[in-house]
């Protein structure tokens, strides 16, 4: 693998053998002896760990170690298909079996407080997570979880439908193709982004990846699409979570359904789960990256759950 010079905290980093062999990267703050907290990050769909340096440092210098792993198939993981732009997965659960890789790798149970953040496309992997290992974190916080998919121009049944049909193409000739519409990288300009309204951390996104040209990924497959859609039916029906959740729900987000998120808080709640549910009217999916208004109702809510977290732990 090439050598890479990362912005800190995530100077250290190294990969490991995921499911069937496959290379994921992985990258980590640097191990504090007297530490005893742990932060992973379950990142988004064609996202890289080091998208998260800000938030990391915040971390970092409030005593936490954190580590984060670029998902397969996306970031400076191993690619999945002959054309490294293809956003691909053999199967939604590898991505829950790479994580828990991770967990035992980086000899997580040594820190007596671990706690998992997701976003987006993370935060479902992370929700998976809690219910096959509910012993390994003493808390989970969520923004933006994908529980269900937007769709603006088509109704679910028939996406579910189409993909359905289009999959089983692919896997009849053996050959991934890109869902419809999605076959280059596309930024688009400020103006028409659905991601932040914050102008300035949409421009160092973008330079993030023209750092890092490796990083881009375009569209998904409808492999995919097919994996994604049986992962949020799966989310949908859990039983009751036994690790202490809670969801922050961007309230314009036209990325993940919204819906669906208070959806699964309802259910979560009658089953008796420890779980809460705050919205932040206005912000884009970004939660993490939006402009201050959004972003400081975010960071101030993750900062005082885990605190009192830590503190019950």
């Amino acid at each position: 693998m090439d050598q890479l010079t990362l912005p800190e905290p995530f100077t250290h980093y190294s990969w490991f053998d995921g499911q069937q062999g496959h290379k994921v990267f992985y990258c980590h703050s640097t191990p504090n002896a007297s530490s005893t907290s742990l932060i992973v990050l379950s990142i988004g769909r064609a996202e890289s760990a080091i998208k998260y340096t800000a938030l990391a440092n915040h971390w970092v210098k409030n005593g936490f170690t954190v580590i984060a792993c670029d998902h397969r198939g996306q970031g400076f993981s191993q690619r999945l298909d002959k054309n490294p732009l293809l956003g691909h997965i053999e199967r939604f659960d590898y991505y829950i079996s790479d994580l828990k890789c991770l967990f035992e790798k980086f000899n997580a149970p040594h820190y007596s407080k671990r706690y998992l953040l997701g976003h987006s496309m993370g935060g479902a992997i992370a929700t998976l997570y809690l219910n096959q290992y509910p012993d390994d974190f003493s808390a989970a916080i969520v923004t933006a979880p994908m529980y269900g998919i937007a769709l603006e121009h088509i109704s679910q049944w028939r996406a579910k439908f189409l993909t359905s049909i289009f999959n089983w193409r692919d896997q009849l000739i053996r050959k991934a193709h890109f869902a419809a519409g999605q076959g280059t990288f596309n930024w688009p300009p400020f103006e028409k982004n659905r991601l932040t309204h914050s102008q300035e951390n949409y421009q160092t996104l973008w330079e993030l990846y023209q750092k890092y040209p490796q990083l881009q990924l375009a569209g998904p497959s409808f492999q995919w699409l097919s994996q994604s859609f049986k992962a949020m039916k799966q989310i949908a029906r859990l039983p009751r979570l036994n690790t202490p959740l809670h969801i922050i729900s961007a309230g314009a987000d036209t990325i993940v359904d919204v819906h669906a998120q208070r959806q699964f808080f309802n259910r979560q709640q009658q089953l008796g789960s420890t779980i809460t549910f705050q919205n932040i009217p206005g912000a884009f999916h970004e939660l993490l990256i939006e402009e201050d208004i959004y972003r400081t109702p975010t960071l101030q809510t993750m900062q005082t759950y885990l605190k009192h977290a830590c503190s019950m732990a």
